[in-house]
């Protein structure tokens, strides 16, 4: 019995879809950003919201991975 924890470490990951092109995600972190190119503009008067999926999986040896659905919501700033 090893009285150190090993560090678990997550890998997150984009699930390509129609508008997972407009996003960026951290792989380690998690964390969403927006993609920021000359083609790429959020306008609520245009597009209200956007959907796509994201996967996390650890680096144990009987691995787990969990999915989940993130909806972004454009707003008038």
């Amino acid at each position: 019995n090893d009285p150190s924890p090993s560090k678990t470490i997550v890998r997150y990951e984009l699930i390509d879809s129609s508008d997972s092109q407009f996003f960026d995600l951290l792989i380690f972190e998690g964390s969403v950003e927006l993609k920021t190119a000359e083609n790429v503009s959020f306008n609520f008067e245009t597009r209200e919201m956007y959907s796509f999926e994201i996967s996390a999986t650890d680096n144990a040896d009987n691995s787990l991975e969990g999915r989940c659905l993130v909806t972004v919501q454009v707003t008038d700033a």
